[in-house]
């Protein structure tokens, strides 16, 4: 149940250029964006409570889309609003205000929960436990998180589900990849990919296949990264 003063956003596709990966945005219901799309509401279930503004609360940080070349991208912190600006991204809009992310400014991943801090030497091999994101930590983090009910661990919780969410669909509906991207180029010669269900994910790129990376490209955990979100929405109930 949201706070006094909080309101959803739901999650929208938008059209993208032909070969581009999926576009996926969280905005408030009956959005229509400012940069970009069109783009459609593609579920009724809030993916994440925002606050309406942060007159209450100082320490709330500004959500923000920004958006590329048919990509839009949504950062809070102001370290992500300088990773934004340096790969050429503009801001777009505000869509709410949340809490500060966890710890420095720097340690946020894009697509979620990275096996290792992003501060660790290691991170940037994002190869296997080195970064990469793995359904199983994914589904055992949730099932800690469900052990309590305060506000805050419920945004933490529904901010999950959300990112696992888009990023299982990023790969499973399929994309063309670009060999100009870094993280792209041992990729190539699997465009339009889909339908698979990778052992982990690159947590900046959102990739099964990357660079570096020793992900098996069919893997039954990897649908652990959906799983979850049946579970928030009442679909499955652990065995008592």
């Amino acid at each position: 149940t949201p706070l006094e003063g909080m309101e959803p956003l739901f999650e929208y596709t938008c059209m993208v250029p032909k070969g581009a990966p999926p576009d996926y945005v969280l905005a408030k219901k009956d959005w229509t964006p400012a940069t970009g799309g069109p783009c459609q509401q593609s579920s009724n279930i809030p993916s994440l409570y925002v606050y309406a503004s942060n007159e209450s609360m100082k320490s709330l940080v500004e959500l923000q889309i920004w958006y590329k070349d048919g990509d839009h991208y949504m950062v809070a912190s102001d370290e992500g609003k300088k990773d934004a600006a340096s790969l050429g991204y503009s801001e777009s809009e505000t869509v709410g205000y949340v809490l500060p992310p966890p710890g420095s400014e720097s340690l946020s991943s894009r697509f979620g929960l990275p096996s290792i801090s992003k501060d660790d030497p290691a991170y940037s091999d994002q190869d296997y436990w080195h970064g990469r994101i793995w359904g199983p930590m994914v589904q055992l983090v949730y099932w800690g998180l469900r052990e309590y009910d305060t506000d805050t661990v419920k945004g933490a919780r529904a901010g999950l589900v959300a990112q696992s969410r888009n990023l299982f669909l990023k790969n499973f509906l399929g994309f063309e990849f670009d060999s100009n991207v870094k993280g792209g180029n041992y990729t190539v010669g699997f465009p339009g990919m889909g339908r698979y269900i990778f052992e982990n994910y690159g947590a900046d790129t959102g990739l099964g296949y990357a660079y570096s990376s020793s992900a098996t490209p069919m893997y039954s955990w990897g649908c652990l990264l959906g799983f979850i979100g049946l579970q928030e929405n009442g679909f499955y109930d652990p065995l008592s």
